[in-house]
């Protein structure tokens, strides 16, 4: 017997033990009338299988009782049993809910827009494809990702697989409309200097550019809004035989934007994302951040510019960005994280982006 705030599930078995106690009848002796095991009388009578029709038939003869009342008896105990186990479901997903960042969701327009607690747990069960929002933290569900992050805090997490959630549910609807080639590292690698060209256009046009070029070599690209409190700049995993890479507009800069996608690239031609260990861990995060900054910037290029006494001139930087093929505000970036410029300085060189919407 198994019941709810609302419902309570009463086995046809209870009706069952009533009736041959009422008959001076015991389980052995139905059990034998049956031609069923004792065992199997017990787990009858306290519900632990179900009543089928043959068993319903066999009833009749030996009680009486005619099977459909014993049929109508295990329909209506199953569907309260539903009802029972959807409304305890349902009363532990409202105890989690105050966990889950629903404003910030409803605003980006990622869940419908309900006042109602109940309907809030359903769009979010929704969101996240599961049946019981207990269910997100599986590893088949939530597996680690390598992802630029942050925070790292029980909110952040959440928050972070929201953001997550929304750059599956994009990726599989890009792949709908967008022709996306076989996973191809070796061209990718080859193909490192051609994408930091792409800093240079503009900001317009440079989504769905980067997104064709990119899918020539196995990547779905999804650019989305900075979730608040998630911490992600970008996040890079396996999906199917392709692989995404989600990125973020978090500050706005694009200088940002740049080294994150430089970042997950770096995971990918490092087989991070292929790692059961790819969760956030330190010394992949280093690598994946030197093989942005190599990349972004030679090691050369970067020692070159700075052996020139003029280097910290706006011009300079301009003329020398333009030699590179890279938007200024990448070195002007670089130059304020290694502290050769104030972070007050320089930023007129940088461009801004915005992902507002979701393609």
């Amino acid at each position: 017997m198994e019941n709810s705030k609302t419902y309570l599930a009463v086995p046809p078995g209870e009706t069952l033990k009533e009736l041959i106690e009422d008959r001076g009848m015991t389980q052995k002796e139905l059990a034998d009338r049956l031609d069923v095991s004792p065992k199997h009388v017990s787990e009858l009578i306290n519900g632990k299988v179900g009543l089928t029709e043959k068993i319903a038939l066999k009833l009749e003869s030996v009680l009486g009782v005619s099977s459909d009342f014993w049929i109508n008896l295990e329909e209506n105990y199953r569907k309260t049993l539903e009802l029972v186990r959807e409304e305890n479901e349902m009363d532990e997903d409202l105890k989690l809910l105050s966990k889950f960042p629903v404003s910030d969701l409803q605003k980006l327009g990622w869940i419908p827009k309900e006042k109602n607690l109940v309907e809030k747990v359903r769009v979010l069960r929704k969101f996240f494809h599961v049946a019981q929002l207990t269910l997100i933290d599986k590893d088949s569900i939530a597996p680690c990702i390598a992802f630029r992050k942050l925070l790292a805090t029980d909110k952040s997490d959440i928050c972070a697989l929201c953001w997550l959630q929304k750059a599956k549910d994009i990726a599989y609807e890009q792949t709908k409309v967008q022709t996306i080639a076989d996973m191809d590292l070796h061209g990718l690698r080859s193909a490192l200097n051609e994408i930091r060209k792409f800093s240079m256009k503009s900001s317009k046009s440079l989504p769905e550019q980067l997104k064709e070029f990119l899918a020539n070599y196995g990547i779905i690209l999804v650019l989305l809004p900075s979730f608040p409190g998630s911490g992600i700049h970008g996040a890079s995993f396996v999906w199917k035989n392709k692989i995404v890479i989600a990125l973020s507009d978090r500050n706005k800069d694009a200088d940002r934007f740049w080294f994150s996608l430089f970042h997950e690239i770096g995971h990918i031609l490092n087989g991070d994302v292929w790692r059961d260990s790819a969760c956030f861990s330190e010394e992949l995060e280093q690598a994946a951040n030197q093989f942005a900054r190599n990349c972004l910037i030679k090691p050369e290029e970067y020692k070159m510019f700075l052996e020139n006494p003029a280097s910290m001139n706006e011009n300079y930087i301009l003329d020398f960005a333009n030699k590179l093929g890279i938007t200024p505000g990448i070195l002007v970036g670089r130059l304020q994280f290694d502290n050769e410029i104030p972070f007050n300085k320089m930023n007129q060189l940088k461009n801004k982006i915005n992902f507002t919407h979701d393609d």
